[in-house]
């Protein structure tokens, strides 16, 4: 941006060098904040990606875990008709 000269003739006087460095590190000093603010949503918006992916998963192995156990009440129940179809012969499972 400045010429090591023009680094050199601030150094001289004390005030134009802090003059310099501030307005040659003026930018960095704006974008600084903006950044932050970006990388902060975006981080958010990561954070709220993932919950809602851990819910669908949560909500998957709920759905496995239901149909599973209805599936095992109707073996249940298919198993109470043999029953009582072979106990009215006089058997018993």
């Amino acid at each position: 941006m400045f010429g090591i000269k023009a680094w050199a003739e601030a150094a001289k006087n004390s005030s134009g060098f802090l003059t310099t460095g501030i307005l040659a590190l003026m930018p960095l000093f704006l974008a600084s904040p903006v950044l932050s603010w970006k990388l902060a949503k975006m981080n958010e918006a990561k954070e709220r990606e993932q919950k809602k992916k851990q819910k669908r998963q949560e909500n998957i192995a709920n759905a496995k875990r239901l149909k599973k156990k209805i599936k095992g009440m109707e073996m249940l129940c298919n198993c109470r008709k043999t029953i009582w179809k072979l106990s009215s012969f006089g058997r018993t499972c």
